[in-house]
């Protein structure tokens, strides 16, 4: 069961017990959150619903990725291997893998599409990513390291394609006339 302070007015802190870290010592997770009573006992209840583990609780999602690859990669073919080690470097290189898992949620995972769209990313490139990810969380969840899959709970949306229109027969000619 989380525990609810009141740093000053406004500013609360809930810790949740989350395991022994590897010395054997008790570990915890601490989250700060701004406004009611109520808000504070909603974050606690939301805390208290993650896995109790220690793994979850201290890992990034960019630790997670190596793991990911570390135990799959037996299975796969060499170029396939190349592949998802490749795509499991671009990731890394955005901050949305520096997040600790037991604080990723979809509103990151949509952020983070958000931000591969405005960079001008592939489609096709964008999917690889997201597939990556979505991997990786599937074994931390069958750990039991998170409660859910947020990749899977905020899947890639597919992108319209941009409509394309050509010009009329009098366009071209005055395009031409202008040219020459």
């Amino acid at each position: 069961m989380a525990t609810i302070r009141e740093k000053r007015p406004g500013v609360w802190e809930i810790r949740e017990y989350v395991g022994r870290d590897p010395r054997g010592r008790p570990s915890q997770v601490s989250r700060t959150v701004q406004g009611s009573r109520k808000d504070a006992e909603r974050t606690a209840l939301e805390l208290a619903t993650r896995p109790k583990t220690y793994e979850g609780a201290t890992t990034i999602l960019g630790e997670l990725l190596d793991l990911w690859i570390e135990a799959a990669s037996p299975t796969w073919a060499a170029s396939s291997a190349e592949n998802q080690r490749s795509r499991v470097r671009l990731v890394k290189a955005d901050p949305f893998a520096s997040i600790p898992l037991v604080r990723l949620t979809a509103v990151d995972v949509d952020r983070w599409h958000a931000r591969m769209a405005m960079q001008g990313l592939g489609a096709s490139a964008a999917r690889n990513r997201h597939s990556v990810v979505r991997a990786a969380l599937s074994l931390a969840l069958r750990w039991g390291w998170v409660t859910s899959n947020s990749a899977a709970a905020a899947p890639l949306r597919r992108r319209r394609p941009l409509v394309r229109g050509s010009l009329q027969a009098a366009e071209v000619r005055r395009v031409l006339e202008v040219a020459d």
